[in-house]
Parts: structure tokens; sequence; C-alpha cells
């Protein structure tokens, strides 16, 4: 008696064929151009916005990438100290061929992105299957975060690039001993340190795979000396330039807050909130959907005797540490766990290879399985509609009180932008400047401002508080611009700004 084959086996099979993974690249490239020429708002709006700052200011004002920008340094040039600018940089040097436009800097993240997904697809060949490859990038590719930071205005897409390539030609090297996969490798595991100095993690099944090959010679294997001194001299050389810009200019993103900021947060890593607000909402949630975690801890479970797949659970090893190194960082962003997806996906793929294939699942469990894998679509497809829906413009009060700055302020004026240290207000509104809370905008701190060149203060109201708003609004401000959520209010010459607080200074 013949098996028939279900309706989704009937389509499977094309997985396997010899051009299926440029089939699966193409569908992945429409999903990743949406919203491709939306502004810079929405999720991760304050990582997207500095990022656009750094090019469009290497493109105006020279192109030193010793010397990133931001728009944030008051009266200053805005020099900061900041990761290695590259990404920054080659969109600035494309905003010199093509003009000044933020979706360059989508295309090429989406860019990075396909490539990067064709890579993923090469290692798992490699080291595992076709079948397992494609699935793993299937997978990847279909993940919700996976989508959207592929196409923002982010390093995030050339550091995954940067990973993989660095890799592949790491493996490639390994096998053959040729001096160009050596140095390419090197190239790109050295550039993903330089944007993310955390991204030395990758060490751990690099030196796996250094290991499986030379034992413990590899300790002293001349070429693998080489490239460990080459990245940690990079990173040094860089580093402290990056610091000796902050001892200057007092700007940084907060690179070395040791337990203070994004890492060596020791005590919180034993919190349930961590633990909780990491696996849970970031990774299982948000990232896998829940349904993928689940099969990732099947995948996980299931190899764990095959020897093809201990790259990967080293892999997985050394995002863990990284999960704790840096515990308040993945805590608060989820960006900060794209990279670690890598893994993850190759072990949920693994288990959708191994069921699909399987010819001992009854009828419920096969019905199951199709189950899951809709609802991995399914919600995958909600988190997706979430987080585009943060990039709705008519819900978006800074940016359109970013479009009435640029009709209603001179070009060149120094701002004060009220909204909480978000600089998506001050790039929409292409003005450099200072930025504060509600809180923080007292009348020393106005006037301090502008006896610093400050010329307008740029405010949304839903940022204050009802009190606050009220007890602001009473000053006597003149105002060039107010509406229901936002307000414009000049501060250029001295008889617009208030007499009365003037006085109370000086009584002070």
């Amino acid at each position: 008696m013949t098996k028939k084959n279900s309706p989704i086996k009937k389509y499977l099979p094309s997985l396997s064929t010899k051009y299926a993974i440029y089939s699966l690249l193409f569908i992945f490239i429409i999903l990743r151009i949406i919203y491709l020429f939306s502004p810079i708002i929405g999720a991760q709006s304050w990582r997207q916005a500095d990022t656009a700052a750094m090019a469009r200011n290497f493109f105006e004002n020279g192109y030193n990438i010793l010397y990133p920008q931001i728009d944030w340094g008051g009266n200053s040039p805005g020099f900061v100290e900041s990761e290695f600018p590259i990404y920054q940089y080659v969109i600035a040097l494309l905003y010199k061929i093509f003009g000044l436009h933020e979706f360059i800097g989508r295309l090429i993240s989406i860019f990075f992105s396909i490539i990067s997904i064709y890579l993923l697809y090469k290692i798992v060949l490699k080291l595992i299957d076709q079948k397992t490859a494609l699935w793993s990038t299937f997978i990847y590719s279909i993940l919700p975060l996976n989508i959207f930071y592929s196409r923002v205005f982010m390093p995030e897409p050339l550091l995954i690039l940067s990973i993989l390539a660095g890799i592949y030609f790491f493996i490639l090297w390994i096998e053959s001993q040729r001096l160009l996969y050596f140095s390419l490798s090197l190239v790109f595991i050295t550039t993903a340190c330089l944007i993310k100095i955390p991204t030395l993690y990758i060490g751990l099944p690099l030196a796996f795979l250094a290991f499986k090959k030379y034992g413990w010679k590899a300790i002293i294997k001349p070429p693998l000396l080489f490239f460990s001194g080459f990245i940690l001299i990079s990173l040094y050389l860089w580093y402290s330039h990056a610091h000796q810009i902050f001892i200057d200019t007092g700007l940084s993103f907060g690179i070395w807050g040791y337990g203070s900021d994004k890492w060596g947060n020791w005590d919180f890593i034993f919190t349930w909130e961590y633990f909780n607000g990491v696996f849970f909402k970031n990774i299982a949630e948000k990232h896998l959907t829940w349904i993928g975690f689940i099969f990732f801890l099947i995948g996980l479970i299931k190899f764990y005797k095959h020897k093809e797949y201990r790259f990967f659970y080293s892999w997985i090893a050394a995002a863990l540490i990284y999960l704790i190194i840096v515990a308040k960082g993945n805590y608060f962003h989820d960006y900060y766990q794209l990279p670690i997806t890598i893994p993850f996906a190759v072990f949920i793929g693994s288990a959708f290879t191994k069921y699909f294939d399987s010819s001992t699942l009854n009828i419920y469990k096969k019905t199951l399985l199709y189950v899951s894998l809709a609802l991995l679509f399914l919600l995958s497809g909600a988190r997706l509609v979430d987080y585009f829906g943060r990039e709705d413009l008519s819900k978006n009060d800074k940016y359109h009180l970013a479009l009435k700055s640029n009709e209603l302020v001179e070009t060149n004026s120094l701002v004060i932008a009220v909204s909480s240290y978000d600089p998506m207000l001050l790039y929409n509104a292409h003005k450099k400047g200072w930025q504060c809370f509600p809180s923080e905008l007292t009348e020393e701190f106005i006037l301090e401002k502008k006896n610093l060149g400050a010329k307008y203060i740029l405010g949304n109201k839903s940022e204050f508080k009802t009190n606050e708003l009220n007890r602001f609004l009473s000053n006597g401000f003149k105002f060039i611009y107010e509406d229901s959520a936002s307000f414009i209010i000049s501060l250029h010459t001295s008889q617009s700004f208030p007499l009365k607080i003037i006085q109370n200074l000086k009584n002070r």
C-alpha cells in the first residue's frame, strides 16, 4: 500500500532543489522592503536617529571617520565616543553619489541582510546538510524581529553580516589554509568586534573550529595568534581614541559604563526580572514567537549527540556568556539579541527538518506540526504589525513637530529639544542643540543654553506631566507655534525671554 503525500509535503521537496535558496532570497527581499521610504521614527528611533545623524554629518561636514558627530552636542562640533562608525561612513559615501536620502541606509541594511541569509545557508550546508540549511535559513528569515531590524537605519545588519562572513571564511581557511580566506575572515571578525566590542564572544565557536582542527596546538599556532592579536590591537587603537574624544568633549554613548549601564551588572543577572525579561519576554516571545522557542528547545535536546552540531552548541554557549556579560543591554534592547538568534534558528530549523522528514509520525502529530508552523507565521506577522505600526506617521507628534520646525526655524539655529533624550526630534528637524527631559527644563537650564546660543525650544506636550506643562507655559515665553500636541518657543532676542524669569534668577 503506497503512502500518500500530505498537501504540505507536496511543496516541501522544493526546499531541496538546486535553486531553492535563490527563490527564498527573493521572497525575503520582498518582506524587507516594507516601509522602505519611512522616515527615522518608530521602534528604536533613538538608535536609528543617532546612526543617521552620523552618516549625515560625515556627508555635510567632511569624511573623517575618526571623528563621528551627533546632533545633541549643543554648540560644540558634536564629536562623540562611539563604536567604529563604518556603517555610517559607507552610507555617507553613497550620499555623495546619490544624494542625502534615508532610504539609502535602509537599502544598504537590506543588502547586508540578504547576504547574511545566504551566508547562513552556506555555513549550515557545509557543517550539516542542505535540508537543514534551507530550513534554518527559512526560519531565521521569517522571525519577526529579524525582518524588522534587517531594514532599519542601524549598524546591526552589517554586524550580523560580518559575524557570518567571518565564520564562513574561517571555516574555509581551516579546510584549505588559503591566505585569502584567512584575510577575509580576519577583516570581517575585526569589523564585527569594532562595531560591538561584546562580539568577542564569537571567539568561542571560532576556537572550537581551531581546536577541532589542530587540537591543543591551536594555542601556539602562529596564524591564530596573529588573528587574535590583530583583533585585540585594533580594538585597543579605536576605543582608546574614542575614549579620548569623550575626555575632550564629554559626549559618549556610554560604552564603558561598567556595572552602571549596559554591561557588568553581576547582581542583576541573578534576579527573576533579568531572567524573565531577557529569556522569556525578549528571546522567547519577541524573537522566537514562543513556537520557535519550543522548537529550539526540542532541537537543542535532540541533537546533542550529533557531532556536526557541536559548533552550534559552542555558539549557544558563547551566546549565554554574552547575555550574562551584557545583562542590562540585553534586558532593555531587544535588538541586542539579533546576532544570537542565528544559532537559535539552526536548532529550530533542525527540529523542523527532522519531523517533516519523519515517516513515523501519526496523523495527529503531523497535524500538530503543520499547525505549529502556521502559528509561527501568524505570530511573526502579528509581531511585525506591532513594530511597523510604530512607524505610523499620523501617530507621531515628534515627527510633525520636526517638520514644523523645518518651516519656522532657521536651518543653523541651535535648539533645546524636550525629547526625553530621543535624538529623533533633532535629526528629523535637521537641527543641532541640546536634549532634555521636561523636569530638566528649569529657568537656569534655559538661560544657560540661551547664553550658549540656543534660539528655540521644541517640545511635545505629551512629554510633560500636566502640572509641569501648566507651570512651564505660564512663564510667558514667546510662542511661534503651538497646537494641541506641540509647541515651538523663540529665545531669539533678549526681549523674547521672559523678564520675570531673568529677575527671579537675579534674586536667587
